[in-house]
């Protein structure tokens, strides 16, 4: 697991506001004629986004009712989502650029923590086929497979559901075995800060793995990296197959070095799979 920095300026989540909804329409028009063109019929694609665009009352009404988010990458509303106080995820949508970085997983963690203050002990969702792969990694379980007709055409839907604890789980221990708490250890990183030191690159590189977080690994990447490859879904799928067929028992930091802009990491991860050392 090499631990080199490829990390651009990242984005930020804020709260929706009414001034939102013409970029987040544009938004989801975009993503569904451009990601969904790949997994949908033309008459499915027209039929969930017209080019005519849609309801804005409706959408708006919603939006404002709803616990709702947006992401922005320098000013520009990069994603969205929004909750019913149900804990029902009614939307969520990532501009094609920005997939696979962690921004969905982002609007899920506020999610599930909007959810636990509101006392909740699940989430629920209507998954498309586009959304319900990334929905399993994210801890979400098909509970029913169905197909509904939106504007006369078919579709393939999953209600999907994710249990969650209502206190917070700030206290578990961090992956990456430190001994600290994940959410004073790898947590922050996860999410979007930029670590300060190699070692600290290198023990949330781990810890993404362990906890299967195939975008941190990614974006952490460098492009001149032997592991880095162009198809990120296809990456994406590697990563998480190995993150989910390996335990990772443990980390120990043998040597750490920093002199000015080069640093060196001497460690051994402990990995097994089928209860076998590799």
């Amino acid at each position: 697991m090499t631990s080199n920095s490829n990390r651009s300026s990242r984005w930020t989540l804020r709260p929706w506001q009414a001034a939102d909804l013409e970029p987040v329409m544009k938004l989801f028009q975009e993503v569904v004629h451009t990601t969904g063109a790949k997994y949908y019929q033309p008459e499915q694609i027209n039929a969930w986004a017209p080019q005519e665009g849609g309801d804005r009352s409706a959408w708006l009404e919603s939006l404002t009712q709803n616990m709702s988010y947006v992401v922005e990458a320098e000013g520009v509303i990069i994603g969205f989502g929004d909750m019913t106080s149900e804990g029902h995820i009614e939307r969520m949508y990532v501009h094609p650029k920005y997939q696979g970085q962690g921004v969905a997983r982002s609007l899920m963690r506020k999610f599930e923590d909007e959810a636990k203050k509101l006392g909740l002990h699940k989430l629920t969702t209507d998954a498309s086929v586009i959304a319900m792969p990334l929905l399993k990694r994210f801890g979400y379980e098909v509970m029913q497979e169905y197909h509904k007709s939106h504007r006369g055409v078919s579709f393939t839907n999953y209600l999907m559901e994710k249990k969650i604890n209502p206190k917070s789980d700030a206290t578990k221990p961090c992956s990456c075995h430190s001994g600290k708490q994940y959410a004073l250890c790898c947590q922050p990183f996860h999410e979007g800060k930029m670590p300060d030191t190699a070692l600290q690159l290198m023990r949330s590189r781990f810890a993404a793995y362990a906890l299967c977080i195939p975008e941190y690994i990614i974006h952490t990447t460098h492009p001149a990296n032997v592991q880095f490859c162009q198809d990120t879904q296809a990456w994406t799928q590697q990563i998480s197959e190995f993150s989910l067929h390996t335990e990772f028992r443990n980390l120990e930091i043998l040597e750490f070095q920093e002199m000015g802009s080069v640093a060196t990491v001497t460690f051994v991860a402990h990995l097994f799979q089928d209860k076998k050392d590799v």
